[in-house]
């Protein structure tokens, strides 16, 4: 009986230690509609999407804030059409500008990073 109670409490304990070792995914804010796609982090260890209707010709103001950590960031229309894919993204300022009328799917990926991104439609 106290051999089955010391094993009990052993996997108690590991299983209480194991979930304290697990990473957060995302501790931070998140913004999104019609016209913007904006994230805000402390912790970002996952994917984050958005879909953005643009016709052709309308611009994109993009502000990429990283902090730490790593960050990757891809722009791609239904049709395959990529306006912009960053691995490993730093820190930058800029402006895309749909080739197409498309539904572009925006997609943020962290590993260990911190900052901030915005994806502003220009009206």
């Amino acid at each position: 009986m106290k051999r089955l109670c010391k094993f009990v409490c052993l996997l108690l304990l590991i299983a209480l230690t194991m979930v304290g070792c697990q990473k957060s995914e995302f501790d931070g804010s998140r913004a999104s509609n019609d016209e913007q796609f904006i994230l805000d982090y402390d912790v970002l260890n996952c994917e984050k999407e958005h879909n953005l209707k643009l016709e052709k010709g309308m611009k994109l103001d993009v502000e990429i804030v990283n902090q730490s950590g790593r960050i990757d960031v891809k722009v791609v229309g239904t049709t395959g059409n990529v306006l912009y894919k960053g691995d490993n993204a730093s820190s930058n300022s800029f402006v895309l500008t749909a080739q197409t009328t498309d539904t572009y799917k925006i997609s943020v990926k962290g590993k260990d990073a911190k900052g901030r991104i915005s994806f502003k439609r220009r009206l």
